[in-house]
C-alpha cells in the first residue's frame, strides 16, 4: 500500500512497518514530523515544500526521491536510513532557525543547499554516511554552514559557494 500525508505526524514512538511504498507530500505553512517509519518496498517519494518546521527521526525509507525544500523555521533529520536516487534538503531564503542533519545513512546522491539570508542561522551536517555523491551549495547571504564533521563520503564531494555568501566549514570525514 501507499502511505500519504497532507498533515503533520506520521509514525510515533513505536516503529510502523509498511510493506509497500511510502509517498509523503506536504505543502503549506504547518509542521511535519515523521518518526519511526519503515517501508520495505523501494519506490514512492517524499516531497515537502514550504512548511514551518520539518522533522524526520529514526526512519528507514526506500524511495525514488527525498526532497525537503523552502521551509521557513527549522529542519531536523536525525538517525535515519534513507535510500533514494536523489536526496535534496534546501532551506528557504527566510529560514529563521537552524537545520540539523546528523547520524544518518544515505544511499543515493545527496544535495544540501543553504538558501537562508537570516544572519547567523546555520546548516549543520555531522556524523553521516554518504553512499553516493555529496554536493553542498551555499546560496544565502550571511549563511553559516558546517558539513562533514565525523562523516564518511563513499563517492564524490563538491562544495559550491560565493565568497560573499557567509562562512562555510568543511572538516573531517574525508
Amino acid at each position: 500500500g501507499t502511505a500519504t500525508s497532507g498533515y503533520n505526524g506520521l509514525g510515533g514512538g513505536e516503529t510502523t512497518n509498511i510493506t509497500g511504498t511510502v509517498t509523503i507530500s506536504e505543502t503549506g505553512s504547518g509542521n511535519l514530523t515523521v518518526s519511526h517509519l519503515k517501508n520495505l518496498t523501494t519506490g514512492g517519494t517524499v516531497n515537502v515544500t514550504g512548511g514551518s518546521s520539518v522533522y524526520f527521526y529514526n526512519d528507514t525509507l526506500l524511495l525514488s526521491t527525498f526532497n525537503i525544500s523552502a521551509y521557513s523555521q527549522s529542519a531536523s533529520v536525525h538517525n535515519n536510513s534513507i535510500t533514494a536516487g536523489n536526496i535534496n534538503i534546501a532551506n528557504g531564503s527566510g529560514t529563521a532557525f537552524n537545520t540539523s542533519i546528523q547520524d544518518n545513512v544515505y544511499t543515493g546522491n545527496v544535495t544540501y543547499t543553504q538558501n537562508s539570508i537570516s544572519s547567523g542561522h546555520g546548516f549543520a551536517s555531522v556524523n553521516n554516511v554518504y553512499n553516493g555523491n555529496l554536493s553542498v551549495n551555499m546560496a544565502g547571504v550571511d549563511a553559516v554552514m558546517s558539513v562533514l564533521s565525523g562523516s564518511t563520503v563513499n563517492g564524490n564531494f563538491a562544495f559550491n559557494g560565493a565568497s560573499d555568501n557567509g562562512s562555510g566549514s568543511i572538516s573531517g570525514g574525508l
